[in-house]
């Protein structure tokens, strides 16, 4: 006697690469347990099958079923910590790359990647991130033993880091891109070696600086990084970078590039030419000057095709960017109303004094470089 029954059950069969289910009905019929077959299920992948199967066995859990206890970041920090490793990045800190300081150095690279935060938020971070724990370092974090205490200990590695680097990523006659920037600081920093006034790239006037040096390989990887005095000159420092390449990182060979402020004539002549070219940009009076001598010409200056020109050992790549004549003619056309409005000041003001005036009109004059431009100013004003 058949005895029916409303289990129904999905049955998975695997045919080459096309799964196919089979929903069947399980019954008991004279004491034996019979299977009937209430359909066949194809065009679909194998998870999808095993998902049905899942819901028909009563193993799934409704969405509004779900609650969230606890949510805390994880796949950006893993990712980036593992992607460290991948590199070796966590070996080239120190060889001993389970030490706790460089388990707290890889979590200061990967949360200022994913948070862009200070150290202090960074040690408060626990409450909705894994990195700390991804890192390695599973207890209380403490922001001067995990963070400053470690930066301690990079620093007095950086030499031996900056060496693993430079032989990973550079060679004999490699491209090596180098430049400078400022980093303006608030408060007051009276016992600092290095915090000082000088060429502020920010625009914070009145304010101390440090000046960070980047030395980089071809594709752009940092090499090397050294902070320095405020009020250093970007010129002062390309000769040291250029020993230094060759007395640290037995690079013998090398082509520098940087920009116009580095390459001065002064750094030129001091430069061995058989193992150091270098690739920069002429300033405005080189360019004059090359013009006087009759090396180039103002027509060789076109928009579509570089000319190049050569001048014994040097070679000239010419060729004109309108959008940078574009945006240096608004500035000029900027700073010339500004000091037009001052002078029209100095001209308007009751006071008799011409001596004053004059010094005045000096002062505006050189405030924004644009006496060669106001040539029919006369002196009589």
């Amino acid at each position: 006697m058949r005895k029916k029954s409303s289990f129904y059950h999905l049955e998975i069969q695997k045919h080459r690469t096309h799964p196919y289910g089979l929903l069947r009905n399980s019954y008991r019929e004279n004491g034996k347990v019979r299977h009937e077959t209430m359909c066949r299920i194809t065009g679909v992948s194998y998870e999808q099958l095993k998902a049905m199967q899942a819901v028909l066995q009563g193993k799934t859990v409704m969405k509004e079923e779900f609650k969230i206890t606890e949510s805390r970041e994880y796949g950006a920090s893993y990712a980036c910590v593992e992607l460290m490793k991948e590199l070796g990045l966590d070996k080239i800190i120190h060889s001993h790359n389970r030490e706790e300081w460089v388990c707290a150095a890889l979590a200061m690279i990967a949360g200022r990647l994913v948070y862009a935060g200070s150290k202090l938020s960074l040690s408060h971070c626990t409450s909705f991130s894994a990195l700390w724990e991804v890192c390695g370092i599973d207890k209380e974090i403490d922001v001067n033993v995990h963070c400053y205490d470690a930066m301690d200990k990079l620093f007095g590695r950086q030499k031996a880091i900056q060496k693993a680097l430079a032989k990973k990523h550079l060679a004999n006659g490699t491209l090596v891109l180098y430049d400078i920037t400022s980093s303006y600081m608030e408060g007051e920093y009276t016992d600092s070696e290095l915090v000082d006034f000088g060429y502020n790239r920010d625009k914070k006037k009145g304010h101390e600086q440090i000046v960070i040096s980047l030395l980089c390989a071809k594709d752009g990887c940092p090499i090397a990084v050294e902070v320095l005095k405020g009020n250093t000159k970007d010129s002062s420092t390309v000769l040291d970078k250029i020993n230094e390449l060759k007395e640290q990182y037995d690079i013998e060979k090398v082509i520098f590039v940087g920009d116009r402020g580095m390459h001065t004539q002064v750094n030129y002549d001091q430069l061995d030419h058989e193992t150091v070219k270098v690739i920069s940009a002429l300033s405005h009076t080189r360019i004059k000057t090359l013009m006087e001598e009759e090396i180039v010409q103002l027509s060789l200056f076109d928009e579509k095709n570089i000319v190049e020109v050569i001048d014994g050992d040097l070679r000239y790549f010419l060729c004109k960017n309108p959008e940078m004549a574009e945006k240096e003619h608004r500035t000029r056309q900027a700073l010339l109303k500004k000091t037009t409005e001052a002078l029209d000041k100095i001209i308007a003001s009751t006071r008799k004094s011409k001596y004053t005036k004059q010094i005045r009109i000096g002062k505006a004059l050189n405030k924004h470089k644009m006496g060669k431009f106001l040539m029919d100013f006369h002196d009589n004003n």
